[in-house]
C-alpha cells in the first residue's frame, strides 16, 4: 500500500458519512476529463429504533470498515489522496453575510478576509459550544469558505486589487465534533495510508458543483432527504443563503412501519419495497399505505415549515431539486405535489415549484465505468462527489 507505481493520473478515494449508510468510491482522475470508477461500494449503518448516539457511532464505524474494505478489495494497492464527505448530522453549518462599507474606496486584499474570517468563526464557535448538545465536545472547523464577494453591488469573481466602497462578503463555516473527526482520520490513515485527506460537508460539495454547472443567480432549492434527517439548502445569487434542517428522512417511516407491524427494524424495510412492487396486497399493505398516508403528512408540514423559514425575508426561487430516485423519497416528494397550490406563496413568481430529480442518468454519462464487479445501486450521490473530487483534487 505505502509502494505505489507512479502514475499519471492519480487514484483518489471518495468516502461519504451519512446518517444512514457509508459511501465508498475509488476512481482515477482525469483532469478536465470523465473520471474513471473503479470501485463503488454502500454499506447499510445498522438500522436503530432508538439513536443513540453511542450506539450510532459504533454502527458507523462497522459500516466505514466494512466500505472501505470493499474498496481495497477491488483496487489493494488502495488511493494517493482521500476526501471525505460528511452528510448531515455530522456536521453543523452556518452561513453569513457580512457588510463593510468605507467613506472612501479601499484596495481589496486578502487582509480583508482574514479579518472577516477570523471575526465569524470565533462567533460560530462560541454559539456552538453554548447549545447543550454539545456540552464537553471540542469543535473543528471543517469549512470556513467564503463563497461569493460583491463590491459595490455587483459580483466579483476575482476581488483581490480592485477597489470598492462597498463590500458585501458571503461566508459558509461548518464545525464538526473534533474527536469525531480525528477518530475518522485515523481509521483512513490506517486503512489507505498516509495519504491526503480533505474534508468538506456535502452542501458546499453541491453548491460548488452546481456552480461549476448552472447559472446559480436565479437560484434553486436543494433536497436531501437523508436516512435519519432532511436538509434543505437555499442557493441563489451565487451563494449559499440558508440551509435548515429537521429529523425526519426515509428511516422515521420505517420506524412508524414496524411499530404498526410490530416488527423489526429491517423486515420493515423488507415489507415496504415488497408493497411498492404490489407484493403485499392484503390487510398488511392496508396498513402500510395508511402509515405511508401518515408519515407523509407529518413530513410534509415539517418540509413546509422549513420553507416559511427560510422564505420569510425573501420569496423562494421556483426550481426545487430532490437528489436520487429512492421510493421512499418519491412518496414525501407527493405531498408537495398533492398541495402544490397550497406551495405557491412561497415562491416569487407565486407559481407551484418546479420539481426536479437528480437521478443516476443525469451524471453517469459524465464518468466511465472500469468495475471488476457490478455495483449494488445506482448512486447519484457517489456519482456527484466522484465529480467534484475530480475536478477540485
Amino acid at each position: 500500500m505505502f509502494f505505489k507505481k507512479n502514475k499519471k493520473e492519480k487514484i483518489i478515494a471518495v468516502i461519504e458519512i451519512s446518517s444512514s449508510s457509508i459511501g465508498g468510491v475509488i476512481f482515477e482522475q482525469k483532469k478536465g476529463g470523465s473520471p474513471k470508477i473503479l470501485s463503488l461500494v454502500r454499506s447499510p449503518i445498522n438500522f436503530l429504533f432508538d439513536v443513540n448516539f453511542d450506539a450510532f457511532w459504533r454502527c458507523t464505524l462497522a459500516a466505514l470498515e466494512k466500505t472501505t474494505t470493499e474498496l481495497l478489495r477491488d483496487y489493494p494497492s488502495g488511493p494517493d489522496e482521500c476526501l471525505c464527505v460528511f452528510l448531515s448530522p455530522w456536521f453543523t453549518p452556518r452561513t453569513a453575510v457580512i457588510n463593510i462599507e468605507r467613506e472612501r474606496a479601499v484596495k481589496i486584499d486578502k487582509k480583508i478576509f482574514q479579518e472577516v474570517k477570523r471575526s465569524e468563526e470565533e462567533q460560530f464557535k462560541k454559539h456552538w459550544s453554548s447549545s447543550p448538545i454539545n456540552t464537553n465536545r471540542e469543535p473543528e472547523f471543517i469549512e470556513h469558505e467564503i463563497t461569493s464577494v460583491e463590491l459595490n453591488g455587483y459580483y466579483t469573481k476575482m476581488p483581490i486589487g480592485k477597489t470598492a466602497r462597498h463590500i458585501k462578503i458571503y461566508l459558509f463555516m461548518s464545525l464538526g465534533v473534533k474527536n469525531v473527526l480525528e477518530s475518522i482520520r485515523s481509521f483512513l490513515f490506517k486503512n489507505f495510508g498516509d495519504i491526503p485527506i480533505k474534508m468538506t460537508t456535502f452542501p458546499l460539495l453541491s453548491f460548488s458543483y452546481f456552480a461549476y454547472n448552472m447559472d446559480l443567480e436565479r437560484g434553486f432549492i436543494l433536497v436531501d432527504i437523508g436516512g435519519e434527517i432532511t436538509d434543505i439548502s437555499l442557493f441563489r445569487k451565487n451563494n449559499i443563503e440558508e440551509i435548515i434542517s429537521f429529523p425526519k428522512g426515509r428511516n422515521f417511516l420505517l420506524r412508524k412501519i414496524g411499530a404498526r407491524l410490530k416488527t423489526f427494524p429491517q423486515e420493515a424495510q423488507s415489507l415496504l419495497y415488497a408493497y411498492f412492487k404490489d407484493h403485499i396486497l392484503d390487510e398488511g399493505g392496508q396498513k402500510i399505505s395508511a402509515v405511508i398516508d401518515e408519515t407523509r403528512e407529518e413530513w410534509g408540514k415539517s418540509f413546509k415549515a422549513g420553507l416559511q423559514k427560510i422564505s420569510s425575508f425573501k420569496p423562494l426561487p421556483q426550481n426545487i431539486l430532490f437528489i436520487g430516485e429512492d421510493l421512499i423519497n418519491k412518496e414525501f416528494i407527493k405531498y408537495i405535489e398533492l398541495n402544490k397550490e397550497e406551495f405557491k406563496k412561497f415562491t416569487v413568481l407565486g407559481q407551484p415549484f418546479q420539481i426536479q430529480n437528480i437521478t443516476f442518468e443525469d451524471l453517469s454519462h459524465s464518468v466511465v465505468f472500469g468495475l471488476k464487479r457490478q455495483a449494488d445501486s445506482r448512486d447519484v450521490f457517489l456519482l456527484m462527489e466522484s465529480l467534484f473530487a475530480n475536478k477540485t483534487l
